[in-house]
């Protein structure tokens, strides 16, 4: 939020950066947490291939990459928010990460249906900042909610920050790399630290010099780096079954559209037919 104690901040990154000798190997681990690496040659998917973009502005200013979804900030943007808006999670599992490519100041997690309201991005505020979100900072080492709270690991550029919402049980988690808390990550929010106004969305915010990626999964799509545990879905799998509901609910009313509507000689169109019945002559129309 505060660029000079960014400036700050940097100069002391490498020192309390998490180095190999704090954090084992994936294979001298057991973990719930799988790692997915793929070959040069591979031919997944590299970001989102739906047909609709699904990381949306929230507050501020970015650049936004529909296929890849890179997301930059910009110059004028203030502290910008962008998340998958208008996907609201309210029961299961989800999953998403983060790939930080650069490693600054940077909010990562959910934001309820009521962040908008308490979201100003030329003040500073963003996921985390008030009381309807929750988010991890591993530039500075803090959840944040409302007020931050000394909590995790730092990352560097090329960590992957696994965002985990549990709905059904209320609670939030977070990974470092498909760490948890064998690394001081993993269980973040829960019971009255977790109470969001109806359902919530990912969402990510960030300083204007800042760059990251989001991997949503979802059919199609890219895969996790990090497998998520037994029961999370990808928040991309929400995205998609919207989109076709979306697209079933148009198809129906195209259908319904096609063969109820009628046009007189006026150029008119009306929602019923005709009657012979007693209100047959109050009819809707409209230009």
């Amino acid at each position: 939020e505060d660029e000079e104690e960014e400036e700050e901040e940097e100069e002391n990154q490498d020192d309390e950066s998490v180095s190999d000798e704090n954090v084992e190997s994936p294979n001298s681990m057991e973990s719930t947490f799988g790692e997915k690496e793929l070959s040069p040659d591979s031919k997944e998917p590299l970001g989102w291939s739906g047909s609709l973009c699904p990381v949306r502005f929230v507050s501020g200013r970015s650049s936004i990459d529909s296929k890849t979804l890179e997301i930059t900030g910009l110059p004028s943007g203030g502290f910008s928010s962008v998340g998958t808006k208008g996907i609201l999670l309210t029961s299961g599992k989800w999953y998403y990460e983060a790939e930080i490519q650069t490693a600054g100041c940077i909010q990562i997690g959910w934001a309820d249906s009521s962040f908008v309201g308490h979201c100003q991005a030329d003040r500073g505020d963003g996921v985390g900042d008030g009381p309807s979100s929750w988010a991890f900072d591993g530039w500075r080492r803090y959840r944040w909610h409302s007020t931050p709270t000394e909590w995790g690991c730092r990352w560097a550029e090329g960590d992957v920050v696994g965002c985990l919402v549990d709905m059904d049980s209320m609670t939030i988690s977070f990974t470092l790399n498909g760490k948890g808390e064998e690394i001081g990550m993993g269980l973040a929010y829960s019971g009255e630290g977790f109470r969001p106004c109806s359902g919530v969305y990912a969402c990510v915010s960030f300083n204007r010099k800042e760059k990251i990626r989001l991997i949503l999964g979802g059919e199609g799509t890219e895969p996790f780096k990090f497998s998520p545990p037994e029961g999370y879905r990808g928040v991309g799998e929400a995205i998609h079954d919207a989109v076709k509901e979306r697209d079933s609910i148009m198809q129906n009313e195209e259908a319904l559209g096609d063969s109820n509507l009628m046009i007189d000689s006026d150029g008119k169109r009306y929602m019923c037919d005709f009657s012979d019945g007693e209100h047959g002559h109050e009819l809707f129309a409209w230009q």
